[in-house]
């Protein structure tokens, strides 16, 4: 029980930190007269692309892992809400030397904290494949991200993951994600 608190604490922790980061860049992006933003409002509706980097930690051995990320996803907004879902491919090395592969699928829910910024929510499914040791696993996820347009298309997006093993394979794990998203509108 004190692991499962202390689990929800680093995650309301997480959620504060990326409000607060997502509020400052949000006010920094309005006060810089200089940008080469030149729309008023960025459409986040329809679909993007991009790449990205994630880092893991499973929470119970301490293990931790890189990802080279790829995603494809589509958007729509209704006034301040933004409804989405997202795909993701990934390739990885953890730190005792195992390589493999992901995929996955997540659901969002988000809020236009401006224009240019969207704070979100999501759920979903990781799937990984441990090459080396032959191993497979499903990992059900619950996250937490902002979204920020820096350009007419180009967004940048950080989110927290906590993947939660479904099939004994794998353990319970904490992921920060970075990506560089190109939508096409």
């Amino acid at each position: 029980m004190e692991a499962m608190e202390a689990e929800t604490m680093k995650f309301a922790r997480t959620i504060g930190v990326i409000a607060f980061a997502a509020a400052l860049t949000g006010g920094a992006q309005a006060a810089d007269m200089n940008s080469t933003y030149s729309s008023s409002t960025f459409n986040w509706d329809g679909f993007y692309a991009g790449l990205g980097i994630s880092g893991l930690s499973e929470t119970t051995t301490g293990v931790t892992a890189g990802y080279l990320d790829g995603y494809v996803g589509v958007n729509f907004t209704s006034g301040a809400l933004l409804f989405g879902a997202e795909s993701l491919a990934s390739i990885w090395r953890s730190s005792t030397g195992s390589t493999g592969y992901s995929f996955g699928g997540e659901g969002r829910l988000g809020w236009l904290a401006s224009p240019e910024v969207v704070l979100y929510g999501s759920t979903g499914f990781f799937w990984e494949n441990n090459s080396t040791t032959s191993v497979n696993w499903l990992d059900a996820t619950l996250g937490a991200g902002s979204e920020f347009a820096v350009s007419d298309n180009i967004s940048l997006d950080l989110e927290y993951k906590f993947h939660l093993d479904t099939t004994g394979g794998g353990a319970n794990s904490n992921s920060v994600s970075g990506s560089a998203l190109w939508h096409f509108n």
